[in-house]
């Protein structure tokens, strides 16, 4: 199990490739609510219209440039704090 702010952000989900984490879910310790981030490459950030359409259908998503210094310049983080969001963008958006 990933132990990483476990005191307050403990996860129970992890997958990294490397040292950088690319899909953690959690939840947070005080408040019970689920959290969940992907990074993805920064290609997913270019397109503005694609963007403005995630954030009406998904209310909880965040999207963020990352800075992690194990994955370069190249990436976007999204983050959820609602699952059902989550699991709809990853089984039914289309892929590019």
């Amino acid at each position: 199990m990933p132990s990483t702010n476990s005191g307050t952000w403990p996860r129970f989900f992890c997958l990294n490739i490397n040292a950088m984490e690319v899909f953690v879910l959690g939840c947070e310790k005080k408040t019970k609510i689920p959290f969940c981030f992907l990074v993805v490459t920064n290609h997913f950030n270019k397109d503005k219209k694609i963007i403005d359409e995630l954030y009406k259908k998904y209310k909880s998503i965040e999207i963020d440039e990352s800075t992690y210094r194990a994955a370069g310049a190249d990436q976007v983080k999204l983050s959820f704090t609602n699952l059902r969001e989550l699991e709809n963008i990853l089984l039914t958006e289309k892929k590019s």
